[in-house]
């Protein structure tokens, strides 16, 4: 009964950021830096990066932004938005305590729109008290000739963020601690 009852304990227990490495990506506490106005500012390599904040060291958002203009960008826009789709479905769970049923549609709806560059932004949409922002920014790479350089290619800019939102509420107590 008592292992029982610890596990129970465990599961309920807030997650500290720090302590999350697949959450993360694998990036460590020390990839971490205080962002303005609150929160900490995860780097999960040079172009995506995670801002946790909330209310005491509690995690309330959750932003994920991709930026890049580089030709190391690796990835087509519905790769981006199945990575991106996958670190928001286990914020959401860990930090947010979404039912399983919506993590994978909120997975799903991400990657689809970002599949079609035809979709609107910034997207919104909720699951209850938790609230969703997709916006994207997709300028086309072009060729341009330089004198005598030849033709160079300016590779796409891509910025994308996604926004996990729920405000505290008295009983509701966070999966996540950014403290």
């Amino acid at each position: 009964m008592l292992p029982l009852l610890l596990s129970g304990l465990l599961v309920t227990a807030p997650l500290s950021v720090s302590r999350t490495p697949a959450l993360l990506e694998g990036a460590r506490a020390g990839s971490t830096v205080p962002a303005e106005g609150g929160g900490v500012i995860v780097r999960i390599d040079s172009e995506l990066a995670v801002l946790v904040s909330g209310d005491r060291g509690q995690v309330t958002r959750v932003v994920l932004a991709f930026n890049t203009q580089s030709p190391s960008y690796p990835y087509a826009l519905p790769d981006l938005g199945s990575r991106l789709g996958r670190l928001a479905r286990e914020y959401a769970m860990l930090c947010f305590r979404l039912p399983a049923g919506d993590r994978k549609v909120l997975g799903e709806r991400i990657w689809q729109a970002l599949r079609n560059p035809d979709t609107d932004f910034p997207e919104f949409w909720s699951y209850g008290p938790l609230t969703v922002e997709l916006s994207a920014l997709v300028e086309g790479g072009y060729s341009r000739t330089l004198g005598d350089s030849g033709v160079v290619d300016v590779p796409p800019e891509v910025s994308v963020r996604v926004t996990l939102e729920r405000a505290a509420a008295p009983g509701w107590v966070p999966g996540c601690r950014w403290k």
